[in-house]
C-alpha cells in the first residue's frame, strides 16, 4: 500500500506532499507512536483521510530529528533486526526519515490519504 500525505497549510511547496509505501511508513509509525507517546493511531495504516493538527505534527516532526541525531534509530534498527527473521517486508529507511521529520515540522498538519 502506498500513502499520500498532504499538508495542510505548507510553509512552502516543497512541502505540500509526502509519499511513502507500507515497507517504510508502518515501522516509522511505531517508532512514532513509541516516542511520541500516542495512544490512537486509528487511521495510519488506511488511506481515509486521517488529520494530524498543527501541534502533533511540530511534536512528530522534533522528536524525529532528535531521534536521528542522538542515534537512536540504530536502536530500532537493531531491536528489529533482532525480532524479524525476514525483515525484507518492512525496514527502516533513515532518509525517509528525515524527510519526514522535515515535512511535518513544515506542513503545518497534515492529511493521509
Amino acid at each position: 500500500m502506498s500513502y499520500n500525505v498532504f499538508a495542510l497549510n505548507p510553509s512552502s511547496v516543497v512541502f505540500s506532499l509526502y509519499q511513502d509505501e507500507d515497507i517504510t511508513w508502518k515501522p516509522m509509525w511505531f517508532m512514532i507512536e513509541s516516542e511520541c507517546g500516542l495512544t490512537n493511531i486509528n487511521g495510519i495504516f488506511k488511506n481515509d483521510g486521517k488529520i494530524i493538527s498543527k501541534e502533533l505534527a511540530s511534536q512528530i516532526g522534533i522528536k524525529l530529528k532528535e531521534i536521528l541525531k542522538t542515534n537512536k534509530i540504530n536502536e530500532y534498527i537493531e531491536k528489529f533486526n533482532e525480532l524479524s527473521n525476514d525483515n525484507s517486508m518492512i525496514r527502516y529507511d533513515k532518509e525517509l526519515i528525515k524527510e519526514f521529520s522535515n515535512f511535518c515540522i513544515n506542513s503545518r498538519g497534515f492529511k493521509i490519504l
